[in-house]
């Protein structure tokens, strides 16, 4: 278990994420028994009990006394430079959390709250050398709340992006957002406000108090984000008086659904196509590695089997991953756009028959909005 802890956090980088996966899977600590017959264990591993294992010298050969750290008796269950990597991520992430709380604020900070009015609030995760963004629910900053909730965990960047997307459609045409709100808008008064649309949009994709001048809640449901507008912030920005008639908010709701794929979730249309369309660089270099291996085979100078030998990797790999040189030309186009349908991965393309020889096939499995 100490190994497999110590593998998940440098794959990871976060030891919160490290306990919800744990957590998830239903490892826990080991259920023991007491001499006094008393039971010990059995429960999820704490973010402070992890803590404790990952700097643990014991794992890796040695024996602290008094502040003093020295060479074991015991064999060590931790290589040492696996150990040494672990302590390097450790004391970088410390830091870096430090930074990144006084430098920067998420875009959503305090506006985001799932369906139970749950706030989310932003954390990072470090990778090697980069940095992952996430909203999460509040609770499980402290450890997973007992009972069925399990809470939510969306990447960043995509739920801003959403969010941008809308507010950018919504000051493109100020003339409907007025009617929306109940505002009272002569044509003489709409190119003003046009313009001061324009400029004020920039800023408040950017900063987060002047984003909060405009939108007062999120709320992420199953099937759709509902983004509240403040009547009071549309009107002093439109320089037009409100009625007191009209509702205090304006709701703007974008179909898009949280869907997730493996252990990662993601935001997606109701096309398929994720919100977020970027292309996957893992999928891109199987397209280049196999546009490359199969030049080589043409050639008829190297046999599968040889390559495969040359490559470190087995021939079925080999051969799963040419058949990528023939996808139809629409469904690479795709892959670079980041426009495929939610879900297809590197990992989903080079399995066992997930590549039909026919194109119209191809984009029926592949691409959103084609069906048979």
């Amino acid at each position: 278990m100490v190994r497999d802890i110590y593998a998940r956090y440098l794959e990871l980088g976060n030891v919160r994420l490290v306990a919800e996966q744990l957590v998830a899977e239903g490892i826990g600590a080991p259920l023991r028994v007491s001499s006094k017959g008393q039971a010990i264990g059995g429960c999820p591993l704490t973010r402070g009990q992890l803590n404790y294992i990952l700097k643990n010298p014991i794992y890796a050969g040695n024996i602290a006394h008094k502040g003093t750290v020295h060479p074991g008796n015991h064999d060590a269950i931790i290589e040492r430079e696996k150990w040494d990597r672990v302590q390097a991520r450790l004391a970088a992430n410390v830091q870096g959390e430090r930074s990144a709380r006084v430098s920067s604020t998420s875009l959503l900070t305090g506006l985001l709250y799932d369906a139970d009015r749950e706030p989310l609030v932003p954390v990072h995760a470090r990778k090697a050398k980069t940095q992952y963004r996430y909203y999460v629910s509040r609770f499980l900053q402290h450890g997973t709340e007992p009972g069925a909730r399990t809470g939510m965990r969306i990447p960043a960047r995509e739920i801003e992006q959403v969010v941008r997307q809308e507010l950018t459609s919504l000051m493109g045409d100020p003339l409907l957002l007025a009617h929306a709100c109940g505002l009272v808008i002569t044509p003489e008064m709409l190119a003003q406000i046009n313009q001061d649309c324009a400029n004020a949009l920039p800023e408040m994709l950017r900063s987060n108090a002047k984003l909060a001048g405009i939108v007062s809640r999120i709320t992420i449901r199953t099937d759709r984000i509902d983004i509240e507008l403040a009547l009071a912030g549309i009107s002093k920005l439109f320089g037009v008086p409100a009625s007191h008639h009209s509702e205090q908010t304006f709701t703007q709701s974008a179909s898009v659904r949280l869907t997730r794929t493996g252990h990662v979730v993601r935001l997606v249309h109701d096309n398929g196509v994720a919100a977020l369309k970027q292309a996957d660089p893992s999928l891109v270099r199987l397209i280049l590695k196999a546009r490359h291996w199969w030049n080589e085979l043409a050639k008829g100078e190297i046999t599968i089997q040889i390559l495969a030998v040359r490559e470190g990797v087995s021939a079925s790999y080999i051969t799963r991953v040419v058949r990528l040189a023939f996808l139809a030309p629409d469904i690479v186009e795709a892959i670079l756009a980041g426009t495929m349908r939610a879900g297809i991965d590197g990992v989903t393309m080079v399995r066992t028959g997930a590549v039909p020889e026919d194109w119209d096939k191809q984009r029926m499995r592949f691409l959103s909005g084609v069906s048979g």
